[in-house]
């Protein structure tokens, strides 16, 4: 089975004692209409000799044009089936904005946004997604 791997962030901030997280809404034409239009979180394909950090902050400043910090401490991992053969490995970061300049640069983000947690949690397509956000949320209420 052919592998693929993937890295992307859980991308939070805080305003007014309320905690948001980032999503993006991907519509790749590029993609199976399985995968297309769906809300999750900024992610993309290692490029040959990148780092997972290195990945994760390339693919957040294309698809939302935001500098952030990652922080490691927090890493979470999905596996599935990306297409018939095709066994897919994504592994999320938690991180913070550097920067205000939110706008969708990315011709597969139709729309991006910070929501609350339980918008967020309302809003992501996949459960495997979901999962990722309520690892988020429980790293979060032991800092």
């Amino acid at each position: 089975m052919k592998q693929e791997k993937s890295v992307g962030a859980v991308i939070y901030q805080k305003q007014n004692d309320t905690m948001y997280v980032l999503l993006v809404k991907h519509t790749a034409s590029t993609l199976p209409s399985l995968y297309a239009s769906h809300w999750g979180f900024p992610k993309g394909h290692m490029k040959d000799g990148e780092t997972e950090v290195e990945t994760a902050i390339r693919k957040i400043k294309e698809e939302t044009n935001l500098d952030a910090t990652i922080n490691q401490t927090f890493r979470a991992t999905t596996h599935y089936e990306s297409a018939p053969g095709v066994q897919k490995e994504v592994v999320y970061f938690a991180a913070t904005p550097n920067s205000e300049n939110l706008l969708s640069v990315h011709e597969d983000v139709a729309l991006l946004g910070f929501y609350s947690y339980l918008d967020a949690k309302n809003m992501i397509t996949y459960p495997s997604d979901r999962e990722v956000l309520e690892k988020w949320h429980q790293w979060m209420m032991t800092k």
